[in-house]
């Protein structure tokens, strides 16, 4: 048998978990996906994910792979790799669950647990070569905003481990304080549009796809919706090259997937808020894994975790 050592990594999100067999490498050796059910209880929740770990090690002892610890990446703060502090929006009652603890018992193996943003950021980091020394803020645009800080190659968590939360950072609009999310996530485009287009808040059938498509139509709202969230997309982003100094910044996120037209904008629009002496060399590029990343991060922050 061979013992090459592996880690396990869960992506939990709002509607599945992404999950796999990955090495230190970031290297995924088999992944799949199921329903989360998040909105039905913490314990189904718990339930899932553990069965989701359960099925990575069979299929390890399969292809001759030591597993050797579980990374789980999840919405939320989290308290000493394990506890989640506060309520999440995606999962029905998630404050408070213990989730290394649970899952460790039940199988006996070391388990960590980080932001699902955090995640996604490590596992990105991990793909792109020649990075170990870099500092690089990645951004994820969704249903709210996403972040994560690697300093000198490492995953940056602050002083006590929270870290990261770029998507809460104040931003004053029209002398109202708003969380950058608030106006620059992917949700915050939809709100925008509907309310060009006097559409009910309510309709679910529009997207972040739909508005692109659009845009590239012409049609003046879509224009008008996206030229606004740009704008606050770009004052974020100019923000945290302002305090980092990056080599880069990766942006991952469904409108990731827009095309490199997005990207020219941000970027125009990045130096007319941004130091420019803090701008010279700095990428503003697009993340490379999809949907792979969450799972490849946690797998990897598993392992790096039980060697620390």
């Amino acid at each position: 048998m061979n013992e090459h050592k592996i880690g396990i990594g869960i992506d939990l999100g709002g509607t599945a978990i992404k999950y796999g067999l990955v090495d230190s490498e970031g290297k995924a050796y088999w992944n799949s996906k199921k329903p989360s059910n998040a909105k039905s209880s913490s314990k189904e929740v718990l339930k899932n994910i553990l069965n989701a770990c359960e099925e990575c090690i069979e299929k390890a002892k399969e292809l001759g792979l030591e597993v050797e610890s579980i990374g789980i990446g999840t919405p939320g703060l989290i308290k000493n790799r394990d506890i989640v502090l506060g309520e999440t929006k995606n999962i029905k009652n998630w404050k408070g669950t213990a989730i290394a603890s649970f899952i460790s018992t039940q199988l006996k193996l070391s388990t960590y647990v980080g932001n699902d943003a955090d995640m996604m950021g490590l596992g990105e980091f991990k793909f792109t070569e020649g990075s170990n020394k870099d500092v690089v803020v990645f951004i994820t645009l969704g249903t709210g905003i996403g972040g994560a800080i690697f300093i000198d190659g490492k995953l940056f968590q602050g002083q006590f481990g929270l870290c990261g939360e770029l998507g809460a950072f104040p931003l004053v609009v029209n002398d109202a304080i708003f969380a950058w999310e608030d106006k620059a996530s992917t949700s915050a485009l939809i709100n925008m549009y509907k309310a060009a287009k006097s559409i009910n808040e309510l309709d679910v059938s529009i997207d972040g796809k739909h508005i692109i498509s659009k845009y590239m139509e012409g049609e003046s709202e879509a224009i008008e919706a996206l030229g606004k969230s740009t704008d606050y997309v770009a004052m974020g982003i100019a923000g945290f090259v302002n305090v980092f100094n990056p080599k880069k910044v990766v942006i991952g996120g469904g409108i990731s997937e827009a095309g490199e037209f997005y990207f020219d904008i941000i970027n125009q629009k990045v130096q007319k808020y941004v130091m420019k002496e803090c701008f010279e060399n700095v990428k503003i590029v697009k993340a490379e894994l999809g949907n792979k990343a969450g799972f490849i991060g946690a797998g990897v922050f598993g392992l790096e975790s039980k060697v620390c």
